[in-house]
């Protein structure tokens, strides 16, 4: 017979009497503990876990309504992320918390990749300049952001042009639309695409 652990000290000699079981006062008292102790590690346990994956799902669902409902407004976001890391303050687009709110799901992977080789090797890795300045240094001055292909099935086309140190710069930009917003697929054209130049995924 199992013998259930009852709350109250009355109801757990009664269920030691049904299993044929001799309760002493000091018997109840300390199966009585044994429950507390049981509920308390429960409850420690269980909601911390809980917690954590409500968290991991709103995460998700964040990062899923971040991206921009026009694509010239995701190419104007990863600017703004760009002229602050220029100026000192925090991490480039490709890198997180930016890469998956900014890019597409496999232009986010071949970043990743592609800083995982630079981890692991300890050399520069194959993406090396900063592809929204096209150089290792720049600014950005009177930036223009405009969309040169409409969007279409999915897909358009987005040209950043400013000027850095006096040089006029132009980037075009692949945007998909995928998660719900647009998001970056590529950075540059022809030799200076940055799917042509980063790893094989």
């Amino acid at each position: 017979m199992t013998l259930r652990l009852p709350k109250d000290i009355d109801a757990l000699a009664r269920a030691r009497a049904d299993a044929g079981g001799f309760a002493t006062a000091g018997d109840m008292l300390r199966d009585a503990k044994m429950t507390r102790r049981r509920r308390t590690f429960d409850m420690h346990t269980l909601w911390p876990l809980r917690i954590m994956l409500v968290c991991l799902g709103l995460a998700q669902v964040a990062a899923a309504h971040s991206a921009e409902s026009t694509p010239d407004a995701t190419v104007r976001k990863a600017y703004a992320v760009t002229q602050k890391t220029l100026e000192g303050g925090g991490e480039p687009p490709w890198r997180p918390p930016h890469r998956d709110q900014l890019m597409s799901r496999s232009l986010a992977a071949l970043f990743a990749r592609d800083d995982r080789y630079q981890d692991e090797s300890g050399e520069i890795g194959h993406i090396g300049a900063d592809p929204f300045i096209q150089g290792q240094d720049g600014e950005v001055k009177s930036l223009a952001v405009t969309v040169t292909q409409a969007p279409a099935g999915g897909k358009a086309l987005v040209t950043a042009r400013f000027r850095s140190f006096g040089k006029a710069i132009s980037v075009p930009f692949r945007m998909v639309e995928e998660g719900g917003g647009w998001r970056i697929d590529d950075i540059g054209s022809g030799r200076n695409s940055v799917r042509r130049d980063g790893p094989a995924l």
